[in-house]
């Protein structure tokens, strides 16, 4: 029997994108491998009101009232990307949240016919067990302002001159 239950919310309320942006808040206090800094509430509030973004209410079964998670996808004719993950851990009794809401993402696509689910860098591991393919990404960038990666590469000269 499944604990965990999800809906897409069809419309929202400035409270409910409050709560979304807390649950948000409790995963990024928990987890900074990848989330550095807080996104901005002002993201939230221009998600909620684009047609493109698809929000994703979670539910413990033992509670339809109050979700324990929110998931924001960016939907397109040929592809779903994942990308915000809120979470109330204190309102999360039973079932893994994470590989539901990963389940939920290929329910949600399969029948529109979406080619592409971008699931992101983390949690390899469990993605492959739902079948992604892990691809090689690449990213480049241009640096305007040289003098910290100057001082870094003086310093790492020096260094070695100590050492050899």
């Amino acid at each position: 029997m499944k604990t965990l239950t999800a809906k897409i919310v069809e419309s929202r309320s400035e409270q409910d994108v409050k709560h979304y942006y807390e649950m948000y808040l409790s995963v990024w206090r928990k987890n900074k491998d990848l989330n550095t800094f807080a996104l901005p509430y002002e993201l939230f509030k221009s998600l909620y009101t684009h047609k493109d973004w698809q929000f994703v209410e979670l539910f413990s079964k033992t509670n339809l009232e109050v979700p324990c998670g929110v998931l924001i996808n960016h939907m397109s004719n040929e592809s779903c990307s994942p990308l915000i993950l809120g979470m109330d851990y204190k309102n999360i009794t039973k079932g893994n949240l994470y590989k539901f809401v990963l389940d939920q993402i290929l329910q949600m696509s399969y029948p529109k016919n979406i080619k592409n689910v971008y699931l992101g860098i983390t949690n390899a591991k469990g993605k492959r067990k739902i079948g992604a393919v892990q691809q090689k990404t690449v990213a480049y960038f241009q640096v305007s302002d040289h003098f910290n990666d100057n001082v870094i590469e003086t310093y790492n000269q020096q260094m070695n001159e100590i050492i050899a």
